[in-house]
């Protein structure tokens, strides 16, 4: 799986999150990627093209909800991925890094890294203006709403090459509905599922307590933990609304067990770990992350990478970086989520080791093979706003 060293530190990684100009909350669910497909529109902002392009792009923090609430947990996982991504990034000055930040917010943000700002109605043209003059994009967005797949797709069509999967893969496994199916059908471990429509045949088989979430949604965002009848509805309906217009919701078993996420760099139909990371989430009516440590050491560990592993596997078209959720059970590590982007685990992860991660992953897309291991040289534990320090023992 990793190996690990010795070397420890006091502190390490990007610190703690600047707080935003404007303290609001509000789902993903509330924003969709409008007008992408619309015409190309000029504005004040000239991009040349005279070297290599590559632009990194987190929707949160840079300008997807430009005309909306900014949601406050998102936007805190957000900004901490965008920066540790960019500061990993700038070290080799290898490319030109191009971002954009939401106008209402003031981040700081590695030296070397051209910023556009994006102001209220001005994220469509620009979006397609920058992925029309790179030659890559890096995308973090969540899955719910269709919205990191369209991204992806609308790059692509601009002719830009996604560090990361496809539009389908990315549809494939924010599904959650078919995800469990596919992942049943080739006998790996997952809760047992049923659309909310089904609520009678969940409490006949299972009972209370369950699990409501939206049927395709990010992060803890609309899940929530069923315990009585008098809940049922309403944490249903909740979880419904948090996903994509119109969406459904779902039941699934509740598993006990230790909460965990597999850092999993995939290529050519092939997935390899990095690390496997204990997470850190408050189990309540609504769900919340609150970041973790890595490498979690823990019995089941190889049999849980592995069952990650096979689980990107059988997705055609994921690439790259991406987050497997599991919990850790006395009877075996079952399969919670698929994330096909990166995770706040990598925030942990590129201070827990020595290698360039950004660079790692990149070289694994552009050459499709995959690293021969990474070492895990510390330690580290990490919060959901980006908070890392280095401890002896977690």
């Amino acid at each position: 799986m990793v190996s690990e060293g010795t070397g420890q530190r006091e502190r390490v990684g990007p610190a703690a999150q600047d707080a935003p100009h404007r303290a609001v909350a509000a789902t993903v669910s509330s924003r969709r990627v409008d007008g992408l497909t619309g015409p190309y529109v000029e504005d004040w902002y000239h991009l040349h093209r005279g070297m290599h392009s590559l632009f990194v792009h987190e929707f949160v923090s840079g300008g997807g909800f430009s005309s909306a609430p900014l949601p406050a947990p998102l936007l805190s996982q957000g900004l901490a991925m965008l920066r540790s991504l960019l500061a990993d990034l700038t070290l080799t000055n290898r490319r030109r890094i191009v971002t954009t930040i939401d106008d209402r917010l003031t981040p700081d943000l590695p030296a070397g890294v051209e910023v556009v700002p994006i102001r209220s109605g001005s994220y469509p043209a620009t979006f397609r203006r920058l992925a029309a003059t790179a030659q890559q994009v890096w995308i973090i967005a969540p899955e719910t709403g269709d919205c990191l797949a369209s991204l992806i797709a609308l790059a692509d069509g601009l002719g830009a090459t996604h560090v990361g999967p496809s539009a389908e893969a990315v549809r494939l496994a924010g599904n959650k509905v078919s995800l469990c199916r596919r992942l049943t059908e080739a006998g790996l471990p997952v809760p047992r599922t049923w659309p909310s429509s089904d609520a009678e045949i969940a409490l006949r088989e299972v009972g209370f307590p369950l699990v409501a979430k939206p049927a395709q949604g990010a992060g803890c965002e609309g899940v929530g933990l069923v315990t009585c009848a008098a809940e049922l509805n309403e944490l249903i309906e909740r979880a419904a609304k948090t996903g994509e217009a119109g969406g459904t919701a779902i039941l699934q078993e509740y598993i006990e067990g230790t909460a965990a996420s597999a850092s999993i760099l995939c290529a050519d139909g092939y997935a390899r770990p990095l690390s496997l990371n204990r997470q850190k989430v408050r189990v309540d009516r609504s769900f919340s992350y609150e970041g973790g440590y890595l490498p979690l050491r823990h019995p089941l560990a190889d049999e849980a990478v592995a069952v990650a592993c096979r689980a990107c596997e059988l997705i055609p078209g994921l690439t790259g970086y991406v987050g497997v959720d599991l919990i850790l059970s006395p009877k075996g590590p079952f399969l919670i989520e698929v994330n096909p982007r990166l995770t706040t685990s990598y925030v942990g992860l590129r201070a827990a080791t020595d290698l360039n991660l950004a660079e790692t992953i990149v070289a694994a897309v552009e050459e499709r093979r995959l690293p021969a291991e990474l070492r895990i040289e510390r330690t580290v534990r990490f919060s959901a706003s980006g908070a890392v320090e280095s401890v002896r023992d977690a």
